[in-house]
C-alpha cells in the first residue's frame, strides 16, 4: 500500500501528540480539526507514522522551504531540478540513523496552486518520507481560484490529519505553532491574532517555536522590502511572540536563498532567533555560498540548484540547529546567537512619516558621510557585493567627496530589479529648487541612476517627478520594482505595475529622462514650483499645499546578465529660490504634455 493511501485509511483513529487547531483547542493526546471534530491519528505501522506525545525529550525534526513544486520531473528547469532535489533530500533524511519525530514543509509546496499535477507531484514526494510531514501554507499555495484554503487543507489532512491552516502542537518539552501568510482580510488576522496570543499564553511556560511561510525581519534585497506580511501585521505578530519570552526562534522560507545567506540574514530582536531557512528550490541573488555548499547554487547547465533542508536537534530545551544540500556529506551548525536587529532598515517597522522632516536638505555635498541621509538595509556579500555604496574624496565635482553607488545583477532564477538609494525628508521651501550633480564613469547596462521628488501635503502623497538616465524605455518596462520601491517608499503600500503610468496620466507624475554622457558632470536645475505650474496652471503648485519633499537618488539594474550600474552624486540641494529656470547642462527640461508619460512597468 502507498503511504499516501495508508496515511488516508489511518486518519481518523489514535492520538499523534497534541495538537490544537485553530478553531478548538484540544485536550492532551487529541487531534482536533477544523469545527472541532476528533480526526486522531492510528499507526498500525510502528516507526512509520512518529508518535509525538511518545517521542521523549531528546529528538530531531526536519525542515523544508519552498518545494514550489510543477508537474515536471527531471533537472534542466527550476521546477524539475526542484523536484529532484527535493526527493534527494527526502531520502537523505530517511537514511539518518536518527530519524526526525517529523518534518515541517515550510510553505511555497508547488508553484500554481490549481495545477493539479503540480500537487501529485508534491504529494508523491513528501509521502515518501518516514517521519510525519507538516505543512505551512505559502503564497504560493491558494488563492481566490481555489477557495483561498481548501485545496491546502485538503493535502495538509492527508499528510498529518489536521485541515486547519493555524494551529500548535507539542513535541517534548517544546511548544510549535504554525501561522499563514496571505490571509484573506483584516478580520482573519485579527482572528488569528487573538487566537496567537491565547495559544502563546497557554504555553508561556514552554519554549516555543514558531513556522511560517513570509519573513518577520528583513532581508537585503529590494523586492523583500514588501514582498512580505505587510508592517501593520507583521509588527503585531512581533509584538505577541515576543510578550512572554517563551518563543525562542522563528523559521521561514519564501525568500529561496542558500546556508550563508540563511547565516548573514539571521537576526536576534527581542530575545527571539530569527532565521531564514535555505530553500529547495533556486535561490535569489544573494551571490554567494560557502565554498562546501556550492552545489545548491545555480550550476548555469539545467541544473538550478537547491535541494537545501535543516535539521533541528532537540535535547531538552536546547536546540542546535543545521542546514545541509543534498549530495553533499557535510553540515553547518548555526550559532546560538545571531546578529541583533537595532534598525538597520529604517522602514522596517515604521513608514516614512514616523522620521519628522528636517527643516533644511542636509549633507548634500556627502561632506560629512552619509549624515542626514537614510538608506534601505542592503545584503552585503563577502567579495564583489551585489550592492556598494561609499563617500570617496578623490571623485567629487566641488569639495572635498562625493557619492559613488553600484549594483549589479547577481545571477540566479529569481533574481528581478534591485535599487540602491539614499533618501531624506524635507519641509518644503516655499518656492522649491532642486539642484543635483550627477556622473557616469561605466556604461550603464540594464537599469541606470535616478533622482525622485515626492510632495506631501501632511502625510499624503500628492505629486511625484522622477528624473532617470541610462536605461532604454524596453528596460524600464521590466522594471516592475522602480514602481513598487516607489510607492512602498514614500506612499507605504505594494500599488499594481502600472502605477508610475497611472499617476501619469492623472497628471500626479511627471517624468524627465537625462543624458547619460560618460566622464563629464550633469547638472540639473529643477525649479519644482515653476514647472508644475507651466504644467497644470498658475497658482497649482500653492493649492496643493505642500508641506514636505521627499528627495531620494539611487541607482538600479535588471536581473539580466552582465547588468551593471553605477553613478557619482554631488551637490544636492533644496532651496527656495524663485525664477530659477528649469534645464539639464544648461538645455531647458521639457515642460509639455510628454512629462507625463513613462515605460516603468508597461512590461
Amino acid at each position: 500500500m502507498l503511504r499516501r493511501d495508508f496515511i488516508k485509511k489511518c486518519i481518523s483513529t489514535s492520538a499523534l501528540g497534541t495538537f490544537a487547531s485553530a478553531s478548538s483547542p484540544s485536550a492532551a493526546g487529541t487531534l482536533l480539526a477544523a469545527g472541532g471534530a476528533d480526526i486522531r491519528l492510528k499507526t498500525k505501522s510502528p516507526g512509520t507514522i512518529p508518535q509525538l506525545d511518545k517521542v521523549g525529550e531528546n529528538f530531531t525534526f526536519a525542515l523544508f522551504a519552498d518545494p514550489q513544486l510543477s508537474g515536471e520531473t527531471t533537472i534542466g528547469t527550476v521546477g524539475g531540478t526542484s523536484a529532484v532535489r527535493y526527493t534527494e533530500s527526502i531520502k537523505e533524511i530517511n537514511a539518518m540513523a536518527q530519524k526526525p519525530a517529523f518534518s515541517i514543509i515550510d510553505g511555497d509546496l508547488v508553484n500554481v496552486p490549481t495545477h493539479t499535477p503540480s500537487w501529485d507531484n508534491f504529494m508523491s514526494r513528501t509521502l515518501e518520507m518516514d517521519c510525519l510531514p507538516i505543512l505551512v501554507y505559502g503564497n504560493h499555495d491558494g488563492n481566490a481560484q481555489t477557495n483561498h484554503y481548501e485545496i491546502f487543507q485538503e493535502h495538509q489532512q492527508t499528510c498529518c490529519g489536521i485541515r486547519d491552516y493555524y494551529f500548535s502542537f507539542d513535541c517534548g518539552k517544546w511548544h510549535f505553532v504554525v501561522l499563514p501568510c496571505d490571509i484573506v482580510n483584516r478580520t482573519e488576522e485579527l482572528e488569528i491574532l487573538a487566537w496567537l496570543k491565547s495559544d502563546l499564553h497557554k504555553n508561556r511556560n514552554r519554549p516555543t517555536m514558531l513556522f511560517l511561510h513570509e519573513h518577520l525581519m528583513p532581508q537585503g534585497l529590494t523586492q523583500l522590502e514588501w514582498y512580505t506580511y505587510n508592517r501593520t501585521l507583521r509588527m503585531e505578530i512581533l509584538d505577541e511572540i515576543a510578550r512572554w519570552g517563551n518563543v525562542k526562534y522563528a523559521v521561514w522560507g519564501h525568500v529561496h536563498n542558500g546556508i550563508q545567506a540563511s547565516v548573514k540574514t539571521a537576526w536576534t530582536y527581542r530575545g527571539i532567533n530569527f532565521i531564514t531557512a535555505p530553500t529547495c528550490t533556486a535561490s535569489r541573488p544573494f551571490g554567494e555560498e560557502f565554498d562546501d555548499f556550492e552545489p545548491g547554487e545555480d550550476q548555469g547547465d539545467g541544473d538550478t540548484g537547491g535541494g537545501y533542508y535543516m535539521i533541528f536537534e532537540v535535547s531538552g530545551e536546547d536546540v542546535v540547529v543545521k542546514a545541509r544540500v543534498a549530495n553533499v556529506d557535510r553540515e553547518y551548525t548555526y550559532s546560538p546567537k545571531f546578529r541583533e536587529y537595532t534598525s538597520q532598515e529604517p522602514l522596517w517597522f515604521c513608514n516614512i512619516h514616523a522620521y519628522p522632516p528636517k527643516p533644511a536638505l542636509v549633507n548634500g555635498s556627502f561632506e560629512n558621510g552619509l549624515d542626514g541621509w537614510m538608506m534601505p538595509y542592503r545584503y552585503q556579500g563577502d567579495t564583489d557585493p551585489m550592492f556598494k555604496w561609499e563617500v570617496k574624496s578623490n571623485i567629487a565635482k566641488s569639495g572635498g567627496k562625493a557619492l559613488l553607488f553600484r549594483v549589479h545583477e547577481a545571477g540566479q532564477p529569481w533574481a528581478q530589479t534591485e535599487m540602491l538609494e539614499a533618501y531624506q525628508m524635507v519641509d518644503a521651501p516655499v518656492s522649491p529648487v532642486l539642484k543635483f550633480s550627477y556622473r557616469l564613469d561605466s556604461e550603464p547596462v540594464g537599469g541606470g541612476g535616478y533622482v525622485k521628488v515626492c510632495a506631501y501635503s501632511g502625510e499624503t502623497l500628492q505629486r511625484l517627478m522622477l528624473l532617470d538616465w541610462g536605461a532604454t524605455d524596453n528596460e524600464k518596462s521590466q522594471s516592475v520594482n522602480m514602481v513598487r520601491n516607489t510607492f512602498y517608499t514614500a506612499d507605504d503600500r505594494r500599488p499594481p505595475k502600472t502605477e508610475l503610468i497611472n499617476w501619469g496620466n492623472q497628471k500626479k507624475a511627471m517624468f524627465w529622462s537625462l543624458p547619460d554622457t560618460l566622464n563629464k558632470w550633469h547638472d540639473l536645475t529643477l525649479n519644482i514650483k515653476d514647472m508644475h505650474d507651466t504644467l497644470r496652471g498658475s497658482g497649482s503648485w500653492e493649492a496643493l499645499g505642500i508641506t514636505k519633499i521627499l528627495i531620494t537618488v539611487g541607482v538600479w539594474t535588471l536581473e539580466n546578465d552582465g547588468s551593471e550600474n553605477s553613478c557619482i552624486f554631488d551637490d544636492v540641494s533644496l532651496t527656495s529660490a524663485a525664477g530659477e529656470t528649469s534645464n539639464i547642462n544648461g538645455v531647458p527640461l521639457a515642460s509639455g504634455s510628454t512629462v507625463y508619460n513613462t515605460a516603468f512597468g508597461s512590461a
